[in-house]
């Protein structure tokens, strides 16, 4: 844990989508600490559907988590710490909408899990039962929210 938190250190100036998702796949134990069940990853950069007949279109999340109670899957998209999490100001007294960066990537998750709840018995067909889609949750790791909401209008 400490190697990951000097690692965090010297890096979270890093705007590479590539560079933190090797270092996620590389301590994943990390993710499981986020959520109130166990989950182990599954698979980096997984497909979970979406192509159409002319092979475009395809859905690949970051990492799919798997609850190793359930089975059920947990999609997982990253961006980077520099990533905004706010947008502009929307009203004054220090109101602010989410950033299009967010909300972008919000939508894309939900997107790949709506595609991976409908294709996920002839996706899963070879895991042997290892993972369901019944109700999957979705996280988004954005941003730096000590950085960005040191303001202390933003941080209201």
């Amino acid at each position: 844990m400490r190697a990951l938190l000097l690692l965090w250190e010297e890096h979270q100036t890093d705007n590479s989508e590539e560079f933190w998702q090797r270092t996620l796949r590389q301590y994943a134990f990390v993710l499981s600490q986020l959520f109130a069940h166990p989950v182990v990853l599954f698979k980096d950069k997984a497909y979970v559907g979406g192509k159409g007949l002319d092979n475009t279109g395809g859905h690949i999340v970051d990492f799919l988590l798997t609850n190793q109670l359930t089975r059920n899957a947990v999609l997982v998209e990253i961006k980077t710490p520099e990533t905004n999490l706010l947008g502009k100001q929307y009203r004054t007294g220090g109101v602010y909408g989410a950033s299009d960066e967010l909300s972008g990537a919000i939508a894309q998750v939900l997107t790949y899990r709506q595609s991976l709840v409908q294709e996920i018995s002839s996706l899963a067909s070879k895991t042997q039962g290892e993972i369901e889609a019944f109700s999957p949750c979705c996280m988004v790791l954005i941003g730096h929210a000590g950085r960005e909401l040191q303001d202390a209008g933003r941080a209201r």
